[in-house]
C-alpha cells in the first residue's frame, strides 16, 4: 500500500503565497539537484558498480596479458654559454625554459628515429618483434622527456614489456642525445666562428673606405679656402659684411621713400613744398620782376601825391606794374611745375637706384648663404664619416673579441648545455613494479566514470520529461500560486470508496486532509468576502478537476458554508452520477434556455450544506449559453444564497466552455496532472485563460509521485505517528472507479 503525507506549515505557506521574485525562475535549485539525485538512487547505484566492475576487470586483463614496466634515467642542464660574457649566474626562470627546450628536442619524432637507429635497441626482442611504424608508434606513446619542476634536470622514461629492454632504450636515449649535443655544439660554434669572421672582413674593408672618404672630403678645395677648420669661416665674416651692408640700404631706401610720400602728400595739401617755392624765388628774373614791381609801386606813390589817379602818367605806371605782375605770376607757375616734377623725379630716381642696389646685396648674401649651406653639407658629412669610422673600429675589436672567446670555447668540453652523469648514475637499477596497469588508478576512474554517466542519465532523464513533477516546477515554469497536492494512488489500495468524495466519505484520510489544506490555501489567494464564485478545470481530460471540485465542494460545506455545485461540462457530465438527480433531465442548461427556475434545477446532494445543479441536456450551443445574460443572472442570485459557488468545468484547451466560464466567475482553479500535463500545455491554458480576463486563483498539482527527496517521502511516517493507528487505517487512498463507473475529471 502506497502511504501519503501531507504538506508541512511552511510549505503550505509558500505555495499559498508565492514569491514574485522568485516566482517563474528557470533555474535548477539545490534541491532540485537532490531531489533527482535521491530519486534515481537505484540507477546511479547500478550504473556505478557495473563501471567499477569493468574497470576492475579491464586492469586484470591489461596486467596479465599488456603488463608494462618502467626504466628512469635523467640529465642535468646547465645555463647556456654565451661568446665574450664567461661564467653566467644561474638564473631559475632561464633553466627553467633550458629543461623544456632539452625535453621538447628528446620528444621529437627525429630523436626518437635516432635511438630506434641505435644498434643496442635494434638487437632487442621490442624492436625485432614490431614493424617500423608500430617501434614508431609504441615509442612515441611510452618514451617520455619531461623536465622536474624546481630543478635543472629532465626526466627520461621509458616503458617495455620487460625491465630490461625498458632500460637498454633508456640507455640508449641518453647516449642518441650526448652525441648530438656534442655534434650540435661544435657545429654552432664553428658557424659561429665563420659568421664572425666573414663580418670582420667586411668591417676591416669598411674602415678601409671610411678613412679614404675623410682624406678626400680633408682635401677639397672649398673646404680649405673656407678656413672652417680654424673657426669662423670667410664666407661667413663676408656674409656678416653683406648682411649690414643691407640693413644700411634697407635704411636708406625707406627714409627716401619716406621723403617722397611726404613730399607728394605735402603737394597735395599745400600745393608745392617749401623748397620748391624758395627755389623759384631765388629764381633770378622773378627778382627782376619784383624788383620793376616795387620801383612802380614807388614811383606810383609820389605821381598820386603829385598828380592825381587820373593822371596819364599814373594810368601809365599802372599799365606797366599790371604787366609786369603778370608776367611775374607766369614765370613763378612756369617755375614750380619745373621744380616741383624735378624734385619728385629725383626722389624716384633715388628710390630705383636705392632698391638695384638692395637687390645686389641680397642677390650675394644669397649666394653667400649658398655657398655656406653646401660648406656645412660637407663639414656635416666630414663628421659623419668620422663618427663611422670610430664605431667600425669599436666593431671590429668587438668581432676580435668574440673570434677569441668561440676558439676558447671550441677547446673547452664544458661548452655543451647539458651534463651526462657517468654510466650507472644517470639511470636507476631495472624496475621490479609494473608501471601499469595500476589498481589505484583503474578503480577511482572506474568509480568516478560510473558516477559521472549515471548522475548525467539521471538528470537527461528529468529533463526529457517535462510534465510538472512538484512545486518547484510549478513556481519556475508558470508564474502562478501554488493551492496543493493530491498524491498519486495506486488502483489497487481501493476498498469501495469513491474517491470523488472522499473528504465526506474518509475524512480522516490523507487525502481528505490535502484538499482541507487545498482549501485554506484557496482563501489566502484573495480578498475575504470577494471570492465566491469558483471555477475548476484543468488543460486536458483525465487530469481529476471533478474530483477535485466535488471534494472542494465538501470541505467548504463541513467548515458550515452553503455550498452550490455546479455541472457545467455539457459534454460529459460526471456530478450526475456522483449526485444523482430525482429529476434527470432538469439541470443548467435547462435554467439556461428558460425552461426551468434555478429553484427547480438545484437539488439537495445528500451531504449537509452542499446542493448539486447538474448540467442537463447537451445544447447545440454550449459556449453561447455559458456567454449569456441568464447565465450572469443566474451566478449574481447565486452569490446571494450561497457562500461558495463551484462550478466544475469541461477541459479549458479542449473546448472553449471554460474560457468563457472564466470570465464570469470570481476566479479559477486549474487542475494539473503530474504525470500527463506538459509545461507547454498548462502555460497555453494560462496564456488564453487569462486572454479571457479570467483570473486564476492557482494550481493544483494532481497525481503526484511519492519520490525520494520530495515533501511527501520526507514526513510521511510522521503523520501517520500524528493521527494513530486507528485513524491510519482509514487512510488508504480508494480506487479511480466506483463501481465500474469512469476515473474522475
Amino acid at each position: 500500500m502506497t502511504r501519503h503525507i501531507p504538506l508541512p506549515a511552511e510549505a503550505q505557506n509558500r505555495m499559498a503565497r508565492p514569491n514574485p521574485a522568485t516566482a517563474g525562475q528557470s533555474t535548477i535549485t539545490f534541491k532540485d539537484i537532490k531531489r533527482i539525485i535521491l530519486s534515481r538512487m537505484l540507477l546511479i547505484f547500478l550504473i556505478t558498480t557495473f563501471m567499477t566492475a569493468a574497470s576492475v576487470g579491464l586492469w586484470y586483463y591489461l596486467k596479465l596479458h599488456y603488463p608494462r614496466f618502467e626504466s628512469v634515467g635523467s640529465i642535468v642542464c646547465k645555463m647556456p654559454a654565451v661568446p665574450g660574457m664567461g661564467n653566467i649566474m644561474e638564473r631559475t626562470d632561464i633553466l627553467e625554459m633550458e629543461t623544456h627546450t632539452q625535453a621538447n628536442a628528446m620528444n621529437n619524432k627525429g630523436f626518437l628515429t635516432s635511438v630506434l637507429e641505435d644498434i643496442n635497441v635494434q638487437n632487442t626482442q621490442w624492436f625485432q618483434k614490431r614493424k617500423l611504424d608500430k617501434r614508431m608508434k609504441d615509442i612515441e606513446d611510452h618514451f617520455r622527456a619531461s623536465p622536474v619542476r624546481t630543478t635543472k634536470l629532465v626526466r627520461i622514461s621509458m616503458q617495455a614489456e620487460t625491465p630490461e629492454e625498458a632500460k637498454i632504450i633508456v640507455d640508449a636515449a641518453r647516449a642518441v642525445f650526448q652525441r648530438e649535443k656534442q655534434k650540435e655544439a661544435t657545429d654552432h660554434l664553428n658557424a659561429q666562428y665563420e659568421a664572425i669572421n666573414n663580418e670582420l672582413d667586411k668591417t676591416i674593408a669598411l674602415v678601409k673606405a671610411t678613412r679614404t672618404e675623410l682624406e678626400i672630403l680633408g682635401s677639397d678645395a672649398d673646404i680649405k679656402a673656407a678656413g672652417w677648420m680654424s673657426g669662423q669661416t670667410t664666407i661667413q665674416s663676408q656674409m656678416i659684411i653683406m648682411a649690414r651692408e643691407k640693413l644700411h640700404q634697407q635704411a636708406l631706401l625707406s627714409e627716401t621713400e619716406a621723403g617722397l610720400s611726404q613730399l607728394q602728400e605735402s603737394q597735395r595739401l599745400l600745393g608745392y613744398s617749401i623748397t620748391v617755392q624758395q627755389a623759384v624765388e631765388n629764381d633770378s628774373l622773378i627778382m627782376s620782376f619784383n624788383n620793376q614791381i616795387t620801383e612802380l609801386d614807388q614811383l606810383e606813390k609820389q605821381l598820386l601825391e603829385r598828380s592825381g589817379p587820373e593822371h596819364r602818367e599814373v594810368k601809365d605806371i599802372r599799365n606797366r606794374k599790371e604787366t609786369a605782375e603778370k608776367q611775374l605770376e607766369e614765370r613763378r607757375n612756369e617755375l614750380l611745375d619745373r621744380y616741383s616734377k624735378q624734385q619728385i623725379q629725383g626722389l624716384e630716381l633715388q628710390v630705383e637706384s636705392l632698391k638695384d642696389q638692395l637687390n645686389k646685396v641680397s642677390e650675394e648674401l644669397k649666394s653667400l648663404n649658398f655657398k655656406q649651406e653646401n660648406l656645412d653639407k660637407k663639414k656635416r658629412e666630414y663628421e659623419n664619416k668620422k663618427i663611422d669610422l670610430d664605431e667600425l673600429i669599436l666593431r671590429k675589436n668587438k668581432q676580435n673579441e668574440e673570434i677569441r672567446a668561440i676558439q676558447q670555447l671550441l677547446n673547452d668540453p664544458s661548452r655543451l648545455r647539458v651534463t651526462f652523469l657517468p654510466e650507472g648514475q644517470g639511470t636507476r637499477p631495472l624496475p621490479s613494479d609494473i608501471s601499469f596497469p595500476k589498481l589505484g588508478i583503474f578503480l577511482p576512474a572506474g568509480i568516478i566514470l560510473g558516477l559521472m554517466l549515471s548522475i548525467g542519465l539521471a538528470f537527461l532523464l528529468e529533463f526529457v520529461d517535462d510534465s510538472i513533477k512538484s512545486p518547484a516546477e510549478v513556481m519556475r515554469y508558470l508564474r502562478v500560486p501554488m493551492l496543493g497536492m493530491i498524491p498519486e494512488h495506486d488502483p489497487s489500495d481501493a476498498r469501495g470508496v469513491c474517491i470523488e468524495k472522499i473528504a465526506s466519505t474518509q475524512s480522516h484520510a490523507l487525502i481528505s486532509e490535502y484538499y482541507r489544506q487545498m482549501k485554506t490555501n484557496l482563501l489566502f489567494s484573495g480578498p475575504s468576502g470577494e471570492l465566491k464564485t469558483i471555477l475548476v478545470t484543468s488543460s486536458s481530460a483525465g487530469c481529476g478537476k471533478t474530483t477535485t471540485a466535488s471534494n472542494l465542494g465538501i470541505t467548504f460545506a463541513a467548515a458550515g458554508k452553503r455550498v452550490l455545485l455546479v455541472d457545467a461540462n455539457f459534454r460529459r457530465p460526471a456530478l450526475s452520477r456522483l449526485y444523482p438527480s430525482p429529476e434527470a433531465n432538469q439541470g443548467l442548461s435547462n435554467l439556461l434556455v428558460g425552461q426551468v427556475q434555478a429553484s427547480e434545477a438545484i437539488y439537495a446532494s445528500g451531504i449537509a450544506n452542499m446542493d448539486v445543479i447538474q448540467s442537463g441536456p447537451l445544447p447545440p450551443n454550449p459556449s453561447d449559453l455559458l456567454n449569456s445574460q441568464r447565465m450572469r443572472d443566474f451566478l449574481d442570485g447565486q452569490r446571494q444564497k450561497y457562500d461558495y459557488v463551484i462550478i466544475d468545468g469541461p477541459p479549458a484547451l479542449v473546448v472553449i466552455d471554460s474560457r468563457v466560464i472564466s470570465s464570469l466567475v470570481d476566479g479559477t482553479v486549474v487542475v494539473v496532472n503530474a504525470n500527463q500535463n506538459s509545461r507547454g500545455m498548462v502555460q497555453r491554458m494560462n496564456r488564453e485563460l487569462k486572454t479571457e480576463s479570467g483570473k486564476i486563483l492557482g494550481i493544483l498539482l494532481n497525481s503526484v509521485k511519492s519520490r525520494k527527496g520530495g515533501y511527501f517521502a520526507k514526513t510521511s511516517q510522521s503523520y501517520y505517528d500524528y493521527i494513530g493507528e486507528e485513524a491510519s487505517a482509514m487512510t488508504a487512498l480508494p480506487a479511480t472507479r466506483e463501481n465500474g463507473k469512469e476515473p474522475p475529471r
